[in-house]
């Protein structure tokens, strides 16, 4: 069995120029302060966008679950006295993740989605 040998001179390199560029951004302050505050940008857009996604995608789970219960289990379930097919729930549980991911492509990433809808009804 071969062993993981860590090798220190593969990193030289990048390390090396590393530095070099850490040396001039120490040198020129408004460099470090323009990438200090791209990094902010895009950590606050980041965090922006896992938060929407988030909502999308827990409301679905919620949504889900709700139809899950009330519905499947409770008023269908109850009327043809048995256990509802999966299938049908899993369909159901589709459909709703499919409209929340469209949620998530047309609200959050602000993309069309018009043209998958109706490719989806002709399909």
């Amino acid at each position: 069995m071969k062993t993981f040998r860590f090798d220190m001179k593969r990193l030289a390199g990048p390390a090396a120029l590393l530095v070099v560029f850490v040396i001039f951004g120490l040198r020129t302050e408004d460099v470090l302060r323009q990438f200090g505050l791209a990094a902010v940008v895009q950590g606050r857009q980041i965090f922006e966008y896992g938060a929407q996604i988030g909502l999308w995608f827990s409301a679905a789970f919620f949504i889900n679950r709700l139809v899950s219960v009330i519905f499947w289990d409770g008023l269908v379930a109850r009327a043809i006295k048995g256990r509802v097919p999966r299938l049908l729930k899993d369909s159901t549980a589709f459909v709703i993740y499919l409209v929340a991911a469209s949620g998530v492509i047309q609200f959050v990433f602000h993309r069309p989605v018009t043209g998958f809808w109706a490719t989806s009804g002709a399909v």
